[in-house]
């Protein structure tokens, strides 16, 4: 006889022996096989598709608690680097005129 080996992406907990493995919740990832418990993706970063790995959110983008399983467009006015856990309101001086923007641009000249 022998026990099987939860899969990555799937957990094995019971205290009387699992008899199948579960998969992660959204938001949660194991990244190696054999795990008992899933792990929590940080805000900044959500689970792929897999619940294998923690990835952060591409810049433009944040998921701003923790357990996301996908990252939210930053609006028009407002930025973010990538791995971000909010979206940055562009300083005085500064516009992003288009959603999921990773930076604010400086006013011509003459504009504010």
């Amino acid at each position: 006889e022998f026990c099987a080996i939860a899969d990555a992406g799937y957990f094995a907990y019971d205290v009387n022996g699992a008899s199948t493995q579960t998969r992660c919740d959204p938001g949660y990832v194991t990244t190696s096989a054999g795990q008992n418990e899933c792990d929590i993706c940080v805000a900044g970063k959500h689970s792929n598709s897999a619940n294998t790995k923690c990835e952060s959110c591409p810049a433009g983008s944040h998921s701003s608690t923790d357990a996301s399983d996908a990252c939210s467009v930053c609006p028009k006015g407002r930025y973010s680097t990538g791995g971000s856990s909010s979206c940055t309101v562009a300083l005085a001086g500064k516009y992003v005129s288009e959603a999921g923007s990773s930076s604010a641009k400086t006013c011509p000249a003459g504009t504010f």
